[in-house]
């Protein structure tokens, strides 16, 4: 793992996903990239499971996190420098 979870995490890790997966998207090191991509991948995941358990409208942030999957997939494919 190169960054702890926790770095990333608030306590109710809501919006933990999110640095996650701003480190991949600005990863230039080709061979920490796909490294990044799991850890913005499983944080992403996760929070998508928590929305989709609570109760409420969460639509806009689902929307967020489908987005954020799509594009960590891109990334994956994307040739790097």
């Amino acid at each position: 793992m190169l960054f702890p979870r926790r770095e990333f995490m608030r306590n109710d890790g809501q919006r933990g996903w999110e640095g996650l997966y701003r480190a991949a998207l600005l990863e230039e090191d080709g061979a920490k990239l796909l490294a990044r991509c799991d850890e913005a991948e499983a944080a992403i995941k996760e929070r998508l499971r928590q929305v989709m358990a609570e109760a409420g409208d969460s639509t806009a942030e689902r929307q967020q996190l489908s987005s954020a999957l799509r594009n960590i997939a891109l990334l994956r494919t994307e040739p790097r420098e």
